[in-house]
């Protein structure tokens, strides 16, 4: 098996007309090959909703299966960009029109807020 050591590389490894789940179970038409080609990623940002039906997705611990033995370097959500930080995860901006009590309220991991949290600009 080939080893990727760059984004490209990884998709190239993709077959064409293949179904990809990301964040889902391993099985038919997970990206295996693509989660272990991150590994050699220099960042891992995770993109993802920050609640479920309601439900914080932003949490202290993990309760899915790890899939990568690199530590996440930022999570960008519809309401917020997180960043993990040896001191805990810290609220680096928030979605326009989103107070930073919004984020808190949605969110089950306990935040590090600094002094200002800028709204992220959408273009």
């Amino acid at each position: 098996m080939k080893t990727a050591r760059h984004l490209d590389d990884l998709v190239a490894m993709i077959p064409d007309g293949a179904t990809l789940m990301i964040g889902g179970f391993f099985g038919v038409g997970s990206p295996h090959r693509l989660i272990q080609g991150l590994v050699a990623a220099r960042r891992v940002i995770v993109a993802m909703t920050h609640t479920a039906k309601g439900v914080a997705k932003v949490v202290e611990e993990c309760t899915m299966p790890v899939t990568s033995v690199r530590p996440v370097s930022l999570v960008v959500t519809e309401m917020a960009v997180i960043e993990p930080t040896a001191e805990g995860l810290v609220l680096r901006e928030r979605a326009p029109g989103v107070s930073v009590a919004d984020v808190v309220g949605a969110t089950a991991a306990k935040l590090i807020i600094p002094p200002t949290v800028p709204e992220y600009a959408l273009s």
